[in-house]
């Protein structure tokens, strides 16, 4: 493993593990319509539920006897981000499209092969292409178990590349109709700089002087996200976007982690691109809350389904929800 793999797993952990434990309180959420699940618009909710339960599918996924409606003919496959697993994901937006009528779905992938610490079961950590068949084997099996010839997606950061490698190199393209990308990195990350540093330290020889004690970590989708890495620069000279795949990217200025936020905004055939601060500039979400906001779910019902378009509500956000 690179000093690039490590690098970047020693910054984003530490980063997690901070938010979960630093965070304040925050105001509860109203109590859900009769029949309905409760949507918690806070990461805290998330926090809660891995502490109890690590690795849980999150309230409103994976009922293997829903069938989709003629509303809602598509099932929505949740892909979360890399160093979490979908109980850190999805506990918005999975009971929000359950709430909406869809038939939800989603899975832990991308485990690393070492012991994992009781309470944190990180995922999306493995190579993209390792990721990207975990992924096509899950959507496969939802597909037969809900008869629809074809699903929706829901993903996340790390998730992004792991399930666009599935469609556009593994035939997933055949499959995924709508693909709507939260903080995805199309370009990449320079994380505010440290790819160059590591790339540095690689060309003095540095980088094998700990391959020995990195090799344990096993993040090897770690290399491929940073900015023009290998994998990235081959994505983007064969084309970003897997054809026939209708694309929809929900990103902030404010994530810290995908530097420049930018990345997520390459243009493409079929694509929409969302910059959550243009017209809204006091919505602080960023890279850990994306998944918790009012904004984003309204953007995501709206890339679900265009011809029932919701309003997006504009308000100030604070960076864990709302």
């Amino acid at each position: 493993m690179s000093a690039r793999s490590w690098l970047r797993a020693a910054v984003l952990a530490p980063i997690i593990t901070g938010m979960c434990v630093s965070a304040t309180a925050h105001a509860a959420p109203a109590p859900p319509a009769a029949g309905q699940l409760p949507v918690p618009w806070t990461i805290l909710a998330a926090v809660g539920a891995q502490l109890s339960a690590p690795g849980q599918a999150p309230a409103g996924t994976n009922d293997w006897t829903c069938r989709p409606s003629a509303e809602h003919p598509k099932p929505v496959v949740l892909v979360h981000g890399g160093f979490i697993n979908q109980t850190l994901g999805w506990q918005t937006m999975a009971p929000l499209l359950a709430n909406a009528g869809y038939c939800v779905f989603s899975l832990n992938f991308g485990q690393p092969n070492w012991p994992l610490p009781s309470g944190w079961t990180p995922g999306a950590m493995r190579p993209v292409q390792d990721n990207a068949a975990e992924i096509g084997q899950f959507i496969t099996r939802v597909r037969e178990s809900t008869g629809a010839d074809k699903v929706d997606v829901l993903a996340q950061s790390f998730g992004t590349l792991s399930t666009n490698h599935y469609a556009k190199y593994l035939g997933g393209a055949d499959y995924i109709d709508r693909f709507v990308a939260l903080s995805p990195l199309w370009e990449g990350t320079t994380l505010l700089g440290l790819h160059q540093l590591v790339s540095g330290l690689e060309a003095l020889g540095l980088g094998g002087l700990v391959r020995g004690v990195l090799d344990g970590v096993n993040c090897a989708i770690c290399d491929q996200v940073l900015n023009g890495s290998d994998y990235l620069t081959q994505l983007a000279a064969e084309g970003t976007y897997a054809p026939g795949v209708t694309y929809t990217n929900i990103t902030s200025r404010y994530d810290v982690l995908l530097t420049p936020y930018t990345t997520s905004l390459v243009p493409g055939p079929d694509t929409t691109n969302i910059d959550l601060q243009a017209g809204c500039p006091q919505d602080l979400t960023e890279h850990f809350s994306i998944g918790a906001s009012r904004r984003v779910a309204a953007h995501i019902l709206n890339a679900l389904d265009p011809v029932h378009p919701v309003a997006v509500p504009c308000q100030f956000t604070t960076p864990l929800g709302g």
